[in-house]
């Protein structure tokens, strides 16, 4: 099981690399990672850090982006996940009375819906990338809405554009675990 807090941060880089998604999704997807979080710095990261603090167990196979609002990041950035290996991707936003940065929300689900389309154009699932928002005191919710993903990724299989030789070696070693 992933330690909490062990997610990897845009909030804390220097300003230099802050915006380099590159590096993150790089040392993120390494090994056998298959899925991604996109969290919120808000109401989804404080879920994130209560179901820790519960002792609340998420899936083994998912890692999490923390940034500071799902409407900042843009559509290259959930693209760029599933090019480093992801097999799915789910963005974690506040609700949309809770969100301090105003039409955060609203326009991550415009992103989402754009990103939708390509993916389609790429040939990978549609299903893979999920939007969940929530307020800062759903941690049970939060939980299951990971283990609910973490199953829907696992029947969908791996994810179609990676290369067969890194799907096929990707996804026996995590089922073994």
């Amino acid at each position: 099981m992933p330690r909490y807090g062990d997610g990897y941060s845009l909030f804390f880089e220097p300003a230099s690399r802050r915006y380099r998604h590159e590096d993150v999704f790089r040392r993120t997807m390494m090994g056998q990672v298959n899925l991604l979080g996109i969290c919120c710095n808000w109401s989804p990261y404080a879920c994130y850090n209560a179901a820790g603090m519960a002792k609340l167990e998420i899936p083994r196979n998912f890692r999490l982006v923390r940034v500071m609002c799902i409407g900042r990041i843009n559509q290259a950035l959930i693209l760029r996940a599933f090019e480093y290996g992801a097999d799915g991707v789910i963005l974690l936003e506040c609700k949309d009375e809770d969100c301090r940065y105003g039409p955060g929300p609203e326009v991550g689900h415009v992103n989402v819906e754009r990103v939708r389309k390509l993916l389609r154009l790429l040939g990978i699932r549609q299903k893979r990338l999920v939007e969940r928002n929530f307020a800062t005191h759903e941690k049970e919710e939060f939980v299951k809405a990971l283990w609910d993903f973490a199953a829907r990724i696992e029947a969908l299989g791996p994810n179609e554009a990676k290369p067969r030789q890194e799907r096929e070696a990707s996804w026996t070693t995590s089922i073994k675990e």
